[in-house]
């Protein structure tokens, strides 16, 4: 006969049974890898909301920096060389001519 006292222990140690699928049910290891991947789907959803809130800010900032540099005509000169200095795409910069605040080379 086994030692008594040592039954919880012993038990605690013991290997899990495996996981069987019986009448169509999910096994917990399903059900938790289903948890997981709708859980890594909304973490996904909130990061991309994240994302286009910031791009939202970060246009909104653009527009009211420029349109307050634009209005600024002592800033006009140095607008130029900051474009002049930054701006690589040619449609960009053909643009920017057209419209005058780029000069050409």
């Amino acid at each position: 006969m086994p030692p008594v006292g040592n039954v919880a222990a012993q038990a605690e140690k013991a290997p899990a049974p495996p996981a069987k699928n019986v009448g169509g049910k999910k096994t917990i290891e399903e059900r938790l890898k289903q948890k997981q991947a709708e859980i890594a789907a909304r973490l996904a959803a909130i990061e991309g909301r994240k994302k286009s809130a910031e791009r939202e800010k970060n246009a909104r900032l653009d527009r009211i920096i420029g349109a307050a540099c634009r209005a600024d005509e002592t800033m006009r000169d140095a607008i130029n060389a900051a474009l002049s200095r930054n701006t690589k795409a040619p449609k960009d910069r053909e643009f920017l001519k057209v419209e005058g605040w780029l000069q050409s080379r």
